[in-house]
């Protein structure tokens, strides 16, 4: 089974470059890679571990209050299952969405390279 594809941003001085996949689990921050292509790595990891490095540990729900308007609230993630506010919001509402607060990829891109996608 192959491992997921690493991602590699690299910089070459005050230049930030776009993401370069690497064709399987080897690294591209090895010397000769530096000598090669003058770049110097930024991030390497995988899609999965750069956006968790990312994210905020909150879960945000949507849901009907009283009025039929809808509101969210967010909540922790570490002890979530013990929350007392977040089981109350779940007995009393209809909840419409659950979400985690996971960075994106666009995200990580635009904190490592500080530059937006078009």
């Amino acid at each position: 089974m192959r491992c997921p594809q690493p991602i590699v941003v690299a910089a070459a001085g005050r230049r930030r470059h776009p993401f370069h996949q690497a064709d399987g689990c080897e690294p591209l921050d090895g010397p000769r890679d530096r000598a090669r292509t003058g770049l110097q790595p930024l991030a390497l990891d995988t899609p999965a571990e750069l956006k968790i490095a990312r994210s905020q540990r909150l879960v945000r729900v949507e849901y009907r209050g009283d009025s039929g308007a809808l509101e969210s609230a967010e909540f922790p993630l570490d002890g979530l299952a013990d929350d007392p506010a977040f089981h109350a919001v779940l007995r009393a509402h209809h909840v419409e969405t659950i979400h985690s607060r996971e960075a994106t990829l666009d995200d990580v891109f635009v904190e490592i390279t500080e530059r937006r996608l078009s």
